[in-house]
């Protein structure tokens, strides 16, 4: 079990725990690029550990670490390790983007819980939920540039486009 000063738990701290998920702003827009216009190559995303947040007893907790877990680059379907003594409510990744893959909506529609993801430099931590109105995102911690919400935007159509 880590302890609370990992970049990743304290993303995930009370402000986001405090938030009620019909509060969670959707960022929702237009944001496909121009047929003329070349894509930039982005540099490749790396995730480096993550872990767990498990509730037991009103009380939340982060199990991990977890060793051999990945989301970015893990199976179709996504099987969550076993969570003993607790139930499972969040999954938090540290990355070196918070933009999230194109995939990473397999935490929510899979396992029904939100995915939390942490930039180290700079910092930065984002949730990725699913609502009843579809997908939503909230920036927690830290900031990002005008390219990055562009991009968290189009992930937002593109995970609601496959409900």
């Amino acid at each position: 079990m880590a302890n609370c000063k990992s970049k990743a738990w304290r993303g995930f701290g009370v402000r986001a725990l405090a938030m009620s998920l019909g509060a969670a702003m959707a960022l929702v827009g237009a944001g496909v690029a121009s047929a003329q216009s070349p894509t930039p190559v982005a540099p490749a995303v790396r995730e480096s550990e993550c872990s767990l947040v498990v509730e037991a007893d009103g009380k939340h907790r982060l199990v991990g670490p977890v060793a051999g877990f990945h989301v970015l680059d893990g199976p179709d379907q996504i099987v969550a390790p076993v969570t003993p003594g607790g139930r499972l409510i969040a999954i938090t990744c540290v990355r070196s983007a918070v933009v999230p893959d194109d995939r990473d909506d397999r935490v929510a529609r899979q396992l029904g819980v939100p995915l939390y993801l942490s930039r180290q430099d700079p910092d930065a931590t984002l949730s990725l939920q699913k609502g009843p109105g579809g997908f939503s995102v909230r920036l927690l911690d830290g900031s990002w540039t005008n390219q990055e919400q562009q991009q968290v935007m189009q992930r937002i159509d593109l995970f609601n486009s496959r409900r």
